[in-house]
């Protein structure tokens, strides 16, 4: 969700803020995200996790090596490449969302975005796997 709000990818947001409620993610926890730096409800291991997010979105490559070794305190080597595999999977989906022209549309009544919808003369199979 960090990846979207970072990027910024509306459908994806949509997507992941539902899945976050069906998964016992609370609403606050969901709303302090975009501020987590300023935020208590977020763990050590969190934080750190969420910076590496950040530092891989936005490539800062300079500070890699400092935010790879502040993870190694929270998590084995395993658990660092699955965050960075996701972190760059999400981007890989954002973008290419907001490069379809991808846009969550919500019908009369319903709460969800019941479809997507594409930019005039985007063709290509629709979804998102994630």
């Amino acid at each position: 969700m960090r990846v979207a709000q970072i990027n910024p990818c509306s459908y994806c947001l949509i997507l992941h803020t539902r899945i976050a409620v069906e998964v016992g993610i609370g609403a606050a926890m969901v709303a302090h995200l975009a501020s987590w730096r300023q935020s208590t409800m977020f763990s050590g291991s969190e934080a750190l996790a969420l910076a590496y997010c950040e530092a891989l979105t936005r490539y800062e490559h300079e500070h890699f090596d400092e935010m790879h070794q502040g993870l190694t305190v929270f998590f084995d080597e395993r658990e660092i490449a699955e965050i960075a595999a996701v972190v760059i999977n999400m981007n890989v989906w954002t973008r290419l969302k907001l490069a379809q022209g991808a846009v969550p549309v919500v019908l009369p009544g319903d709460e969800e975005p019941a479809r997507e919808t594409e930019s005039p003369g985007v063709g290509g199979k629709k979804g998102n796997p994630s």
